[in-house]
């Protein structure tokens, strides 16, 4: 009998732990912002599942910068499509948030290495780098 309830109270620990493992999951959404701007440019919601804590904060990071790494030559147009007027010197910059995160984006450490212009909705040369969007 005591084998028995060791095993229930075995089997009782992993179940609860593993609800709550995976209660304390959710989703990881990327952002581009202007760099000193509080409004996201581009907002695209991750179909993958972080941990709540620092670790997942972390992973849901290195998985925006991949995004934005592997759309960097669309990018600028689609940037400048979004805005669809004269935007001049913007330095748009990668954030995440995870775990519904309702206001707590986090930069993470990447943004573009030269600035972007707009006119008329499509990317053009920037002429004066002191002035900015």
């Amino acid at each position: 009998m005591a084998k028995y309830l060791i095993f229930v109270v075995t089997i009782f620990h992993i179940v609860v732990s593993a609800v709550q493992a995976q209660a304390a999951q959710s989703g990881c959404n990327c952002a581009v912002f202007p760099m000193n701007s509080q409004t996201p440019i581009i907002e695209q919601s991750l179909q993958y599942n972080v941990s709540c804590d620092e670790e997942g904060a972390e992973i849901c990071s290195q998985l925006c910068v991949a995004l934005a790494q592997g759309a960097k030559d669309k990018a600028p147009a689609m940037i400048c499509e979004k805005f669809g007027v004269l935007v001049s010197n913007l330095t748009p910059a990668v954030f995440a948030r995870s775990c519904g995160s309702k206001d707590e984006w986090k930069f993470t450490g990447l943004k573009s290495p030269e600035p972007i212009c707009c006119l008329d909705a499509k990317e053009t040369a920037c002429e004066d780098s002191n002035t900015s969007a």
